[in-house]
C-alpha cells in the first residue's frame, strides 16, 4: 500500500495520511468514550462469590469516576489499606455514636423541625414546594448531624443547592464522553466546572476547609457526604411515595400507624408486626426494589464483571407473585428474611471476611433504621392534608404500581400542595 501511494503527488499523499490518522484517532477516542459493557451476573452464587473475591485492586480502578468528579479519595476510589481502614472505622464511630435513644430522639427532632420549618417557609413565600427538595433537607441535615456535628446550620438554599449539585454531578459522572472530556480537557468540561462550584460551596459551609486553597482529596467532606447521602437519598424519597402517595388509604394509615409507634421506640417497635408487617419489612421491601448501589463493578483478569443487585431482587421465584411490585407483606407471605434470604444484598456482600471490602459499614450499624427515622419523621410532617401533583408528561408514574424511575430527573417535579390552599 506505501509503495502504491508513492505514485501520487506529495499533496494527495500528505491528504491520504492525514486521513487515515483522523481515523485512527476516531477509533482510539471512540474506544475510550464508549468503553467495552461490563458483564453483569445476576446467578446468586456468582454473585456472592464475585463479592467475596473483590480487593481494592480490583475495585478501585472503576470508581476514578468519582475521583475526577468530586475530588475525593476514600474507601471507594482507594488502593491503599489504610485508607480504607481509616475511613470505614470513622463512618463506622459516627454511626455508633448515633446508635442509642438520645441521640436519635433528637436526630428525630432536628428531621421534624427543619422539614416543617421549610414547608411553612414555601407556604409563607407562595414557592412551590419540591417533593425532592423535602426529602434533601431531610437526608442531608442528618448526615451532617451524624458525620459533621461540627459544622453550623446553613441555609436551606445551600443544602439545595449542594445536593442538586452532588446528584447531577454523580449522574454526569456516569457518562464516558463527559468523563472524557473532563479528563482531557479539564476546566473547559462541565463536569469540572460543576465540581469547581461545588467546591467553592463547601468552603463556606465547612469550617475546616481553607478558602484560599483547592480542597485536598484526603481532606474532601465529600468523601463521607457523597456515599452517605446518595445511598440514603433516593430509598427515603421513594419509600416515602411508596408508603403515602401510591399506597391505597387502608394501607396508608396502617403505614402511618406503625411508624408513629416505631418513632417513639426505634429499638424496640423495629421488628414489632401489626396485621403480619412491621417497619422492618417495609424498609426491606423499599431497599429491595432500590438498592441504594445498583450494581457492583469488580475486575476479573481484564473483564469488568457488575454484580446486578436490581435484577436479582427483582426476579427469580423467592419474591412471590409479582415481584416489580412493592408489597410489604411478602416478606411474611413468602417467608423472607434480610439476613438469610441469600438473594437479598442491597448493601453488598453479606458472608465472609473478604466480603468487608463489598460491604457498606452501615449495614450492622443501623443503616435500614436510619431510613425508617427520616422517613418515619417526614409521615409526621406530611399529613392527610398534603397531596401530590403529577408531571404532566407522565415521566414518573406516581400513581402505578411499576418500580419508580431512576434518572438524574427523576421525581424531581413533583409538587406538593396542601388541600387548604386549593388549587
Amino acid at each position: 500500500m506505501l509503495a502504491a501511494m508513492a505514485d501520487f503527488p506529495l499533496e494527495v499523499q500528505l491528504a491520504l495520511a492525514a486521513g487515515a490518522a483522523s481515523l485512527l484517532g476516531f477509533w482510539i477516542v471512540r474506544g475510550m468514550v464508549t468503553p467495552k459493557l461490563p458483564l453483569l451476573v445476576t446467578d446468586v452464587h456468582k454473585c456472592h462469590d464475585l463479592l467475596s473475591s473483590t480487593t481494592l485492586a480490583k475495585r478501585a480502578p472503576l470508581n476514578q469516576r468519582l475521583v475526577v468528579a468530586f475530588g475525593i479519595e476514600n474507601g471507594f476510589t482507594t488502593t491503599e489499606e489504610e485508607i480504607h481502614h481509616r475511613f470505614r472505622k470513622e463512618v463506622k464511630t459516627s454511626l455508633e455514636r448515633m446508635h442509642n435513644k438520645f441521640a436519635r430522639k433528637d436526630l428525630i427532632n432536628l428531621i421534624s423541625s427543619s422539614s416543617l420549618s421549610f414547608l411553612r417557609d414555601c407556604r409563607d413565600k407562595r414557592q412551590p414546594i419540591l417533593l425532592v427538595n423535602v426529602v434533601r433537607i431531610a437526608v442531608f441535615r442528618t448526615v451532617l448531624a451524624i458525620f459533621f456535628s461540627d459544622v453550623p446550620r446553613i441555609s436551606d438554599e445551600d443544602v439545595i443547592f449542594i445536593t442538586s449539585k452532588m446528584n447531577s454531578l454523580w449522574y454526569n459522572s456516569k457518562s464516558p464522553r463527559k468523563l472524557f472530556l473532563a479528563q482531557y480537557f479539564g476546566r473547559h468540561s462541565s463536569i469540572i466546572q460543576d465540581r469547581n462550584i461545588l467546591h467553592q460551596k463547601l468552603k463556606t459551609v465547612f469550617p475546616s476547609i481553607t478558602e484560599s486553597e483547592a480542597i485536598p482529596p484526603s481532606e474532601n467532606p465529600l468523601n463521607v457526604l457523597l456515599p452517605a447521602f446518595i445511598g440514603l437519598f433516593g430509598v427515603v424519597l421513594r419509600c416515602i411515595l411508596e408508603v403515602r402517595f401510591r399506597s391505597c388509604e387502608a394501607d396508608r394509615g396502617e403505614y402511618k400507624n406503625l411508624f408513629h409507634t416505631f418513632l417513639q421506640d426505634p429499638d424496640g417497635r423495629w421488628y414489632e408486626e401489626a396485621n403480619g408487617l412491621s417497619v422492618q419489612q417495609i424498609i426491606a421491601e423499599t431497599l429491595r426494589l432500590n438498592p441504594p448501589t445498583r450494581r457492583i463493578y469488580t475486575q476479573r483478569g481484564s473483564e469488568v464483571v457488575g454484580v446486578d443487585i436490581e435484577q436479582l431482587h427483582r426476579k427469580g421465584e423467592v419474591w412471590g407473585e409479582k415481584p416489580l411490585e412493592w408489597q410489604p407483606k411478602r416478606w411474611a407471605r413468602e417467608g423472607l428474611d434480610v439476613v438469610r434470604t441469600v438473594e437479598y444484598i442491597p448493601f453488598g456482600g453479606k458472608v465472609g471476611r473478604p466480603a468487608e471490602i463489598s460491604r457498606c459499614p452501615s449495614r450492622i450499624r443501623g443503616g435500614p433504621k436510619l431510613i425508617a427515622l427520616i422517613v418515619g419523621s417526614l409521615l409526621s410532617i406530611l399529613e392527610e392534608g398534603w397531596e401530590l401533583l403529577e408531571t404532566t408528561d407522565g415521566r414518573d408514574d406516581i400513581l402505578g404500581n411499576k418500580p419508580l424511575r431512576k434518572r438524574m430527573d427523576a421525581n424531581e417535579t413533583l409538587v406538593l400542595r396542601h388541600t387548604s390552599v386549593g388549587a
